[in-house]
């Protein structure tokens, strides 16, 4: 029953896709491809510029993400596009490493407060059973944590 919910969850986010742009024009935009599958997505983050020059948060204000890929990875890049909206980038990075044990876990989840702060990206615990569907998951947030990376050291 429980699976059946996550890979609702999966077609539902890979059919209606968020953050997905036609073109992604952002000198610190990370390309990344999965020869595997042929995933192929390129993350854009944009950080917030109204905060006061003194200001040493970094707010995201939107990711944006174009390419291709199968089901699962589409849906990652749009449950991870949402997630990371009004995030600081210290929180963000969190949340890249939080799924990342996920995907580390085959099967078995992590701590029940770090499922909680994934929020629907939780539902990839199904996926991380499957060792060659894990880099499909993994494909985005490995693009955003690069380009938020670049980003910040600009």
């Amino acid at each position: 029953m429980l699976e059946e919910m996550y890979q609702e969850v999966i077609l539902e986010e890979s059919a209606k896709p968020c953050g997905r742009v036609d073109a992604v024009d952002d000198e610190h935009a990370s390309h990344q491809y999965n020869p595997t599958c042929g995933d192929d997505l390129t993350v854009a983050v944009k950080l917030r510029d109204d905060l006061p020059a003194d200001s040493n948060l970094q707010i995201i204000e939107k990711v944006d993400w174009t390419g291709q890929g199968c089901s699962i990875s589409t849906a990652s890049a749009s449950i991870m596009a949402q997630l990371m909206e009004d995030k600081t980038a210290e929180q963000a990075f969190t949340l890249v490493q939080n799924f990342k044990e996920l995907m580390d876990s085959r099967g078995q989840g992590i701590d029940q407060d770090k499922m909680d702060q994934l929020g629907d990206a939780s539902v990839f615990v199904g996926t991380s059973k499957f060792p060659a569907r894990i880099k499909c998951a993994l494909l985005s947030w490995v693009a955003f944590e690069d380009s938020l990376r670049q980003k910040i050291s600009k």
